[in-house]
């Protein structure tokens, strides 16, 4: 079997959040600006992998659906971190997310085991 090439872009400011997904150059791109953004939460994936479990990083717009923006991410931390992370810089108040990770400042850098390096 023929691997598979899938790549996955996530990009977020105060204009809203940009996910593009592409499996062997094909694929799609999605645009959700503030308005239609109900919360970014961190949500367990029901994947594990031995002792790890594993969490997805979900958009819930404002007509009930979901959109999955990171997948796969080893701790619940990261996961909510990431979630936090991205409502606060699209301008989501604390209490329309669900995600209680820790707060990081607009400036930092993201962990290395969500940048991919």
């Amino acid at each position: 079997m023929a691997p598979v090439f899938e790549s996955c872009r996530l990009e977020f400011s105060a204009r809203g959040v940009t996910a593009t997904r592409r499996i062997a150059g094909f694929g799609n791109e999605q645009r959700f600006p503030p308005e239609q953004i109900e919360s970014i939460d961190a949500v367990k994936s029901g994947m594990a992998y031995g002792n790890t479990i594993y969490w997805n990083v979900e958009l819930h717009d404002r007509q009930g659906k979901r959109h999955k923006l990171a997948t796969a991410i080893p701790r619940r931390q990261l996961a909510e971190r990431l979630a936090t992370e991205i409502a606060t810089t699209v301008g989501i108040s604390e209490t329309r997310s669900s995600s209680k990770g820790s707060r990081m400042g607009l400036k930092s850098e993201l962990p290395a085991e969500l940048r991919g390096d």
